[in-house]
């Protein structure tokens, strides 16, 4: 299918995955094209359904998804689903629409829909997931003193659904008409549109101000529930709902909350809405379930993309997606304090504390808190590991923070954001002297489910040739000389990964070899014959950590061929705790660490120092442990949690991307490390991108 787009300056041109979601290829001329897409009855669809009509192709309208974002999603850019039509938008119930011909050839709902439906009102889902705040206390109020409580759903000013030959005349009027009429003692509840920032609603006269709908003296008791007020938290109050065509009508029956129709939307006519207005090609439509209808409209008809990856997605995998983030959510801490946090990263510590009340304080700061109801978190070991255990003792949670073991394309030292952190309530997993979560996570046994997840991600952490930081080595790949080198030889390569002499990991390793001069001397001692290259860390060769570059007892010395390139080409790996050592097992190598480390000891690696623990790990331990359990990962492309696998997959994508250019970084990068920092914070706040 070969699409041309017609919505100039509108979503079709800023969505993310829209090729994906269509499942066609975007063309550039109409001559190419097969089909044409526009976003509904607005101009630019009307006009792309004339082109269509004219040129003889076919015509596709576009419109949100019935499960069209989660918490969180930057709705600006990405959708997780679009209901894709080749006859009408759905909601022209005057038309027959491919929704309405699946909905009467569907025999009956699947075993998975109940569970579909379920898992819809535990995670209290709705169309645009954007509303979270809880009910007015008045809807409590009157259902404890036994007076019944009755919802007006509020729609956008001017959506082509309201059209008088889908709703008859003034819609909202016998709406409240009706229901005053029907239940005079009740309490009425209006329940606004929840993207009512962005346009009117019938129930306003203006942003912000109530209108003229709203001074009737039928509302004049009438509790009014705002956009930001979570649809669910209404309905579970409610005795019955009056809907115009809006899709809340659809999910209050979800909920089990009886609907009358004032309108004709796409649910009604089927026998499971009271509808006071039906148009006459609609009568004598077949009888079906709730269950039904949901399975037809958002199994079979809706198309779901993972916001982050595009991947495409089943109904279950995007609603396993919006369960996700309403997990992180439910375990962030509802008050935190971050102790010396660093400018540049004030905004991903928001980023992966969503909805919390985020404060940045000094550590001198923690004992006016007066209070252990915040959690503290921290960054490595700028707080010393002392302090951090003194604020444990007096009753404070503190979670020590670290970048994650998928991090990103570009290092840290490039102040380039992390896809991942990992928040541990015990210790750091790079210092060996901790009691941290992570060796704990190892020791715990798989499920089924965990194993084929453990070993998908080996196979795309090998496939991809994914590394922690991506993208930093000077060659993608093995440099010429280093080839030469390696041709000339003739003998088993082994490689030694340098560290960062100052890295917490390195000083609590209890590695009795002060350098890795002397660790490589140890290889040659005892494998005089191998040709043993040393690979320094990329955060040395840049200049900004303190390490070794050099050292005399190495073959070779390769500063521009990347680690991974290295790593698939020797027989052994030799680390002190680097996670080159888990990458390289997941490759299949040989490791060998010199040094305390959370991975070693299990009977994966050889090791000098760490002394075994009580029982061995499988690497599908090792693995999901690391890269599932213990890490949060977060895309701030669509502002959504996502899982080790969808982050994987995400990265393989942009490291195939050319990498961002910039004119300032690199005359940074020629400056001490703590300069670097400081200008490229200035740098990207007045940056354009």
């Amino acid at each position: 299918m070969r699409i041309q787009y017609f919505s100039p300056g509108g979503l079709t041109k800023k969505l993310k995955h829209l090729n994906t979601l269509i499942g066609g290829v975007a063309c550039t001329r109409l001559s190419q094209a097969t089909h044409v897409v526009g976003w509904g009855y607005r101009p630019s669809g009307r006009l792309a359904q004339a082109l269509a009509k004219q040129h003889g192709l076919k015509m596709l309208y576009l419109e949100d998804g019935l499960l069209s974002a989660c918490s969180g999603l930057n709705t600006a850019t990405h959708r997780l689903s679009v209901a894709v039509d080749s006859r009408a938008p759905y909601f022209d119930t005057a038309l027959e629409t491919d929704l309405e011909q699946l909905i009467k050839a569907h025999n009956g709902p699947k075993e998975a829909t109940a569970e579909h439906i379920e898992r819809w009102r535990k995670l209290g889902l709705s169309k645009y997931g954007n509303a979270h705040a809880p009910a007015p206390a008045e809807l409590a109020q009157a259902r404890a003193q036994g007076r019944e409580v009755v919802v007006l759903l509020d729609q956008l000013a001017g959506d082509a659904s309201l059209a008088p030959r889908l709703t008859g005349t003034r819609p909202f009027e016998r709406m409240v008409q009706e229901a005053r009429a029907r239940h005079p003692e009740v309490l009425l509840v209006v329940k606004r549109h929840p993207r009512e920032g962005e346009r009117q609603g019938w129930f306003t006269h203006k942003k912000g101000v109530l209108g003229t709908m709203l001074k009737d003296e039928r509302l004049r008791d009438a509790c009014v529930c705002g956009p930001d007020v979570a649809l669910h938290e209404v309905l579970s109050h409610a005795s019955v709902c009056y809907a115009v065509t809006s899709q809340a009508g659809f999910e209050a029956l979800l909920w089990g909350v009886p609907v009358v129709c004032v309108g004709h939307p796409w649910y009604a006519g089927w026998g499971v809405t009271q509808d006071l207005y039906t148009p006459a090609r609609r009568q004598g439509l077949p009888q079906k379930s709730v269950a039904g209808l949901f399975e037809a409209a958002f199994s079979q008809y809706c198309r779901y993309v993972h916001p982050a990856t595009g991947a495409p997605l089943t109904l279950d995998a995007a609603l396993a997606h919006a369960e996700l983030q309403a997990q992180v959510r439910q375990a962030t801490p509802s008050h935190v304090a971050v102790v010396d946090a660093q400018p540049w990263k004030k905004k991903f510590y928001r980023d992966f504390m969503p909805d919390a009340q985020v404060r940045f304080i000094k550590a001198q700061e923690v004992a006016t808190l007066g209070s252990s109801d915040t959690v503290l978190v921290t960054w490595g070991q700028r707080t010393p590991q002392w302090e951090v255990d003194a604020w444990r003792k007096e009753g404070y949670r503190v979670l020590q923070c670290e970048d994650g073991f998928l991090r990103s394309i570009g290092l840290g030292c490039e102040l380039v954001r992390p896809l991942s952190l990992s928040f541990d309530p015990k210790g750091l997993y790079a210092d060996a002297q901790t009691a941290s979560e992570l060796p704990k996570l190892v020791a715990q046994p798989l499920s089924e489910a965990q194993y084929r997840e453990a070993r998908r991600f080996i196979r795309l952490h090998r496939n991809l040739r994914l590394t922690k930081y991506l993208g930093t080595a000077r060659y993608d790949g093995v440099h010429w000389a280093m080839g030469q080198e390696i041709a000339s030889a003739e003998r088993k390569m082994v490689l030694l990964c340098g560290q960062v002499s100052d890295d917490v990991s390195v000083k609590t390793a209890n590695c009795p070899w002060g350098s890795f001069e002397q660790i490589a001397s140890e290889i040659k001692r005892n494998d005089p014959d191998c040709f043993l290259v040393f690979r320094p860390h990329p955060d040395v060769l840049k200049g900004v950590r303190p390490g070794e570059t050099n050292i005399p007892s190495a073959d070779y010395c390769d500063h521009f061929s990347s680690t991974r390139s290295l790593m698939e080409l020797a027989q052994e790996v030799h680390v002190i705790n680097s996670l080159t050592g888990v990458e390289a097992l997941i490759s299949g190598k040989t490791v060998i660490t010199w040094g305390k480390g959370w991975y070693a000891g299990w009977g994966l690696t050889i090791d000098h120092v760490q002394p075994d623990r009580a029982t061995n790990a499988t690497l599908e331990q090792l693995v999901h442990a690391a890269y599932f359990r213990h890490p949060l990962y977060f895309d701030d492309q669509s502002s959504q949690f996502i899982t080790a696998l969808a982050a994987a997959e995400l990265l393989g994508q942009r490291k195939q991307e050319p990498a961002p250019r910039s004119v300032v970084m690199p005359w940074l990068n020629l400056l001490p490390r703590l300069f670097i920092k400081a200008g490229a914070a200035v740098y990207r706040k007045v940056s354009p991108t």
